[in-house]
């Protein structure tokens, strides 16, 4: 028979697992180990005859991941590129090494002249490491940076050369 106290459902928590990963912000600014600050590289003054963008720091927050093609920053390229890191201590060193390859001196910028939400967008790209997908954001002070969308380990890049990191 049926009662009227339902059973509390109970939640066991597993150290480490992300599921479990509490107050996470999504705009947090990571830890470029290479340089122990949230940069990760200076985005130039770039003006095309379609676009121009500002000078800016880059950074790689936090971001979050729904599926493949669909999120922002370390948690979207952790999920879509190396999910075989569990967690993420272990996820941490694998993204922020390939942004940080990608993201270099001489590093090329190409523009691929998105519409919409996708117009602020620029690839940077260092072969043979691969392309990182930059988009230009504001913070709460109205300065713009540059936040990384993505990475991709790959020699293919589209768009024209705009300048370079």
């Amino acid at each position: 028979e049926g009662s009227m106290w339902k059973k509390k459902k109970r939640v066991i928590q597993v150290a480490g697992n992300p599921l479990y990963r509490t107050n996470v912000n999504r705009n947090q600014n990571l830890i470029n180990p290479k340089t122990g600050t949230p940069l990760f590289g200076q985005y130039p003054s770039i003006a095309t005859t379609r676009i121009q963008f500002e000078a800016g720091p880059i950074y790689l927050r936090y971001g979050e991941h729904h599926f493949t093609g669909h999120g922002w920053g370390m948690e979207h390229i952790w999920k879509a590129r190396f999910a075989f890191a569990l967690t993420f201590e272990e996820a941490l060193p694998l993204v922020t090494s390939l942004v940080g390859k990608i993201i270099s001196p001489g590093a090329t910028i190409h523009y691929e002249f998105g519409t919409g939400s996708a117009a602020g967008r620029c690839a940077i790209f260092r072969s043979p490491t691969g392309i990182a997908i930059v988009e230009r954001r504001l913070d709460g002070m109205n300065q713009i940076f540059y936040s990384v969308v993505t990475a991709i380990e790959t020699t293919k890049v589209n768009g024209p050369v705009i300048g370079s990191i």
